[in-house]
């Protein structure tokens, strides 16, 4: 056995290894560890004719399943054996992934391979919900799923996962956008493919691929990202599903339309952190700042008294609060504005603000300065 992964990506719809820019085939390029890549359903790599290519846009089953099949031939026919596999996929490659880790648990003397999964935006395609493209068994160690909020469309709806193990370590990411956003940068909406790229290449890396060159944010890079994405909310929720007609999008859904996924039910966010993983890197860099506005026992409070309940430990605490904020201010500039904004909505919201029309994250002005607010708080 050897003491390196096999890592496969399992490209989406219509997609392959030639796709120039797209996230699943600029992965593959990079690696430099053993790494294989699955051409997607209904693409042009794959064989067959014509009919072939349709049958696999439309349904997908057929090309997901040979796939499938495909792999695990040639995993065991392989005359070496990795030491686990590495596996990432967008759409149907995600749907993918799950299918092979799902196969190879059924397969003599592959039972218990560890397996890894970084699925991206995971959609099966209307009909193929079945059990041997969502089962998640206890062979797949890690599991990451990023979700797209604002793809809308009933053939896209997701796949989640049904975990039949305890043992695997699992999270969802929410991210703003359409089913391709987290895939390929796209004109006014780059953010959220550089942070799921980041994502996907530090899941991978962590796990031994080898990857050259690598695109990683810095703590700082990562939270201003999601300060872009805090900002242009409504943005995002305008664009999405325009090219099939905004008049019958914005007709079909009222308000913010998002998916219902998981990371919804288990409510990572609190109306401002874009995601579990956003607030994670936030509550680093900027600790005092995110107990003031986001620990549960004080952002219940209406403002005064929580300014009060938070600054009753002398000075040091309003100090340090300051510090951090201006820090921010500094260092972080969309992040320090959409904060403003943040508490704009929820001073509006305890009745302390004055009365006026509802404001929206989704602009890139603020009328509350979080430093004014602090200085002047008795």
């Amino acid at each position: 056995m050897s003491d390196t992964p096999l890592t496969i990506y399992c490209s989406g719809t219509n997609y392959d290894w030639t796709n120039e820019g797209e996230l699943v085939a600029e992965l593959f390029k990079a690696t430099k560890s053993p790494a294989w890549i699955v051409a997607g359903p209904g693409s042009k790599k794959r064989s067959g004719g014509f009919l072939s290519r349709m049958i696999g846009l439309l349904d997908g089953e057929w090309h997901m399943d040979g796939a499938v099949k495909a792999v695990v031939a040639k995993l065991r026919e392989a005359p070496g054996r990795p030491s686990h596999l590495n596996l990432a996929g967008w759409s149907r490659g995600a749907i993918s992934c799950n299918a092979i880790a799902f196969r190879l648990r059924n397969t003599p003397g592959w039972e218990s391979m560890p397996i890894n999964i970084f699925a991206i935006d995971p959609v099966p395609g209307p009909t193929n919900f079945e059990q041997k493209y969502l089962r998640i068994d206890a062979n797949v160690r890690d599991y990451t799923a990023v979700y797209m909020q604002n793809e809308l469309r009933s053939i896209m709806t997701p796949g989640e996962p049904r975990f039949s193990s305890s043992s695997t370590r699992y999270r969802y990411l929410n991210f703003p956008g359409r089913h391709s956003t987290g895939v390929e940068p796209k004109k006014g909406f780059e953010e959220v493919f550089e942070v799921v790229r980041h994502l996907a290449e530090e899941f991978v890396v962590v796990r031994g691929t080898e990857l050259n060159p690598e695109h990683r944010l810095s703590r700082v890079e990562l939270v201003e990202r999601y300060a872009q994405m805090v900002l242009k909310t409504r943005q995002y929720f305008e664009n999405a599903n325009r090219f099939v007609g905004s008049k019958w999008a914005m007709r079909s859904v009222k308000g913010l339309g998002t998916r219902n996924t998981l990371e919804n039910h288990l409510s990572q966010g609190n109306g401002y952190f874009v995601n579990s993983h956003h607030r994670h890197e936030f509550s680093q860099l900027f600790p005092l700042v995110h107990d003031y506005y986001f620990t549960n026992a004080v952002i219940r409070l209406p403002v005064a008294d929580r300014q009060r309940h938070f600054l009753h430990r002398a000075d040091a605490g309003r100090r340090g609060l300051l510090a951090g904020l201006r820090r921010m201010n500094d260092r972080c500039v969309l992040t320090y504005t959409s904060l403003g904004l943040y508490q704009e909505i929820m001073d509006g919201l305890s009745g302390t603000a004055k009365k006026k029309a509802a404001p929206s994250l989704g602009r890139e002005a603020m009328s509350v300065d979080p430093i004014t607010v602090l200085e002047s708080a008795q």
